[in-house]
């Protein structure tokens, strides 16, 4: 499960002096949906697509040769204010989508109505965690398979790869980009999979919080041909 605060709508609102002015996009992992949750009104609903169901073709994950499968829905998510649009992803797909915020925070949608939800792109392989980049509305992840942290930018369609290691970053389950910290990118590798399939050692490090500098802080990320990895050493 994963939690995202959306106050882009407070600065508009005669109700901006107080927090609670905001809308949480819960997802759920389980019962594939995002719970939309308005904190000025104190009112929950769900919504639901078949987007944010597990794709069965892609519950299988391979990280470092070990294999191991895992039938999980929409898990990650991201805002974009600029945009005005929520992504989000299941664990078991390669897609991300979105779909419109001001449709989300629009209330519970009427019986039978479709939630209006686009496909982003695709990406090398499944991921959990995802961000944003407010700058430029760059979309952050770490696709599993590479073990890598990737950068993707859907308006302008450039692809980028911040950092790959094999060992450091197995099974990313956050990734984030820093406001305070001159654009770095964090992330929480945890190496789920060895918890998961009980071959976790204590003699190795499984938990790791990673700070990725992007290189060149001020004239964007360096550019490389899409899927192409390559190791880089701003750990």
């Amino acid at each position: 499960t994963n939690i995202v605060l959306d106050d882009s709508r407070s600065s508009a609102s005669r109700h901006s002096s107080t927090c609670d002015n905001l809308f949480a996009y819960i997802s759920d992992t389980v019962a594939p949906g995002i719970i939309v949750y308005d904190g000025r009104r104190d009112n929950a609903w769900r919504v639901t697509h078949a987007s944010m169901y597990p794709d069965p073709d892609l519950g299988e994950y391979d990280i470092g040769g070990e294999k191991f499968t895992l039938m999980d829905g929409v898990v990650g998510l991201a805002h974009s204010p600029a945009q005005g649009l929520l992504y989000y992803q299941p664990l078991a797909t390669d897609r991300v989508f979105s779909v419109s915020t001001a449709v989300l925070a629009s209330g519970p949608p009427a019986e039978g109505t479709d939630l209006p939800v686009n496909l982003v792109g695709r990406k090398s392989s499944q991921g959990l965690g995802i961000a944003v980049d407010p700058r430029d509305d760059t979309i952050l992840f770490s696709p599993m398979t590479e073990t890598a942290i990737a950068a993707w930018n859907p308006i302008t369609n450039s692809h980028r790869v911040l950092a790959q290691d094999s060992e450091k970053l197995q099974f990313c389950a956050e990734v984030r980009w820093a406001e305070r910290d001159n654009g770095a990118v964090w992330a929480l590798s945890t190496r789920f999979h060895k918890y998961f399939k009980r071959s976790v050692s204590k003699h190795e490090i499984n938990v790791r919080v990673l700070r990725v500098k992007e290189p060149g802080y001020g004239g964007g990320y360096v550019p490389i041909h899409p899927h192409v990895l390559r190791r880089a050493a701003n750990f």
